[in-house]
This record gives C-alpha cells, sequence and structure tokens, in this order.
C-alpha cells in the first residue's frame, strides 16, 4: 500500500524553471554573435596586412603591444604601399611610439598612420621618432601603412610600441549556440544533482 503523504518533487519537476530559462535564451537572442572582448587592448591578429603592388610584411609582438611594419621593395620601380589596418570595434583613442627606419635615400618611403582612409605622414627619414595619438568611432577603418615610390633600393621599417586604447573598445554578445550549451550544461547539472526520491510502500 502507498503511503498516503505528500509525494516528494521529482527531477523533472525541480528543473522546470531551466526549460524556461532555456526558451528565453532562444527567444531573446535569435541572432545574436559572438564577439571577442577586447577590454584595453585589440589582439594584431585581428588586423588585415595588405600589400598594393608590394611584397611588405609585418612581425608582432607577443603581447599586442606593438609591431614591425615592413614596406616594399619588389624592384618593380613602380609606386606600392603596405597596410596594417582593422575596423574599429569602438569609439576610442589609440596612443603609441614610433620608430622609422631605412636604408634606402630620404624621402623616397614614407609611414604613417590612418584613420578612416585619410593618412597621416610620421616619417620619411632614417631615425624618424616620435609618439602619436589619434581618436577613432566605432567601424571606422584605422592602422599604419607604408607607401614607398619606386619599390626600389631598401624597404622603408617603421617599428610601433606601447599601444594602448582608452575608451570603449568592444561588447559581448553571445552566440545562439552558446547560449544553448549553456543553458543545457545547467539542466544537466540540475537533473544529476537531484536526490531520487522513491516511493515508500507499505
Amino acid at each position: 500500500m502507498r503511503s498516503a503523504g505528500k509525494r516528494p518533487p521529482t527531477a523533472a519537476a525541480g528543473t522546470s524553471c531551466y526549460y524556461r530559462l532555456l526558451l528565453a535564451a532562444v527567444v531573446l537572442f535569435p541572432g545574436a554573435s559572438l564577439r571577442p572582448v577586447y577590454a584595453n587592448t585589440i589582439p594584431l591578429s585581428g588586423f588585415t596586412l595588405t600589400n598594393t603592388n608590394a611584397d611588405g610584411m609585418v612581425t608582432t609582438l607577443p603581447d599586442d603591444s606593438g609591431f614591425t611594419l615592413t614596406g616594399g621593395n619588389n624592384g618593380s620601380g613602380l609606386v606600392g604601399e603596405t597596410d596594417f589596418a582593422i575596423p574599429s570595434p569602438g569609439s576610442f583613442t589609440v596612443s603609441f611610439l614610433y620608430a622609422y627606419s631605412t636604408l634606402d635615400f630620404p624621402f623616397f618611403d614614407h609611414a604613417g598612420y590612418q584613420v578612416g582612409g585619410v593618412q597621416v605622414l610620421l616619417a620619411e627619414m632614417d631615425g624618424d621618432s616620435g609618439s602619436a595619438t589619434f581618436a577613432v568611432s566605432p567601424g571606422q577603418s584605422f592602422g599604419w601603412w607604408i607607401v614607398t615610390d619606386d619599390n626600389l633600393g631598401e624597404p622603408g621599417v617603421l617599428d610601433v610600441s606601447r599601444i594602448t586604447y582608452t575608451g570603449s573598445v568592444s561588447a559581448v554578445v553571445p552566440e545562439p549556440h552558446a547560449f544553448l550549451l549553456f543553458a543545457l550544461g545547467i539542466i544537466l547539472l540540475r537533473v544529476l544533482r537531484e536526490p531520487w526520491h522513491p516511493e515508500v510502500r507499505r
């Protein structure tokens, strides 16, 4: 004979609220995308190196605090350009130190930074150095560039260091599948931890 007492809660009843959370996640975030958290830095791996009639290259520091950008020198005798840029993930200012070097004659290679497609000249003579700060808005392309007038002689080399970002750099919106996996994990954990209450027979 079964006990006349109150039936203990089951695992299914105990997890109903978690199913509601899962449903809410699917409804509230149907088309969200996962974007990285940059905190106070932007990974240099997110920048794109672009050569236009040039064979330039870039070497980055492991901590993303700086890089060395080398301009073109493909022997074509024509103008070439090397860009290292990224669309801005927020609204902030960029500050950095720079040092320029080249074994070519002065003024045959030029280096600087760009914001929204507007180039600002920083250096064109061996030994030029200094610091610079500029502001960017969300979606604006920004980065650094080197232009060679003839792709002959030796390339220009721009060393950029101590890059710092001040302002709102990025935000995170989770992907739907990330939300689903998280919610399913919570449900499974709840089910496994829910104690089993067998029915009492007399």
